[in-house]
């Protein structure tokens, strides 16, 4: 099941009760769209974190569906293109995203620091549940881990 569909707040949505009560209520019936930025931070994490699952969900635009500026077209043809996909949860992506990600992950594992926390972690792309008991309201949360090992809980950014 994905993620968004799983019951529960996510942990990012209750930042928004720091600004106000009002704004917390606010965003829960205005979700935020989807950009290319936050659909590109999905296809690398998946690409980075989970490589075997990149190349199961993943689906490569087209060129002709690439605007100039790398941006996914919405055009009619482009919709109609992405209407056609058939895998669930896919991820989008472009060539030029993919080879993006392609070269993150050989950056990450190149690096001294940064790789025994890949290759070290028990738990990649983890979710947890929560439902708890507050003044006789169950609330119930969620939340997406990017690793884990057994010296630190960690978040590719």
């Amino acid at each position: 099941m994905n993620y968004n569909d799983l019951p529960g707040l996510r942990w990012s949505s209750l930042g928004h009760i720091l600004v106000s009560p009002r704004r917390f209520l606010w965003r829960l019936s205005n979700p935020q769209e989807s950009t290319d930025a936050l659909r590109i931070g999905q296809v690398i994490h998946c690409a980075v974190l989970t490589p075997e699952l990149f190349a199961e969900q993943s689906v490569i635009v087209p060129d002709e569906f690439v605007t100039d500026g790398g941006a996914l077209s919405s055009g009619k043809k482009a919709l109609a293109w992405r209407a056609g996909i058939t895998k669930p949860d896919p991820l989008i992506a472009t060539n030029d995203e993919v080879e993006l990600c392609r070269q993150m992950r050989i950056a990450i594992l190149d690096h001294d620091d940064a790789r025994p926390l890949l290759e070290d972690a028990s738990m990649l792309e983890r979710v947890f549940q929560r439902s708890q008991r507050i003044k006789g309201l169950i609330v119930e949360t969620k939340a997406k881990i990017d690793g884990l090992t057994r010296r630190c809980l960690w978040d590719l950014k």
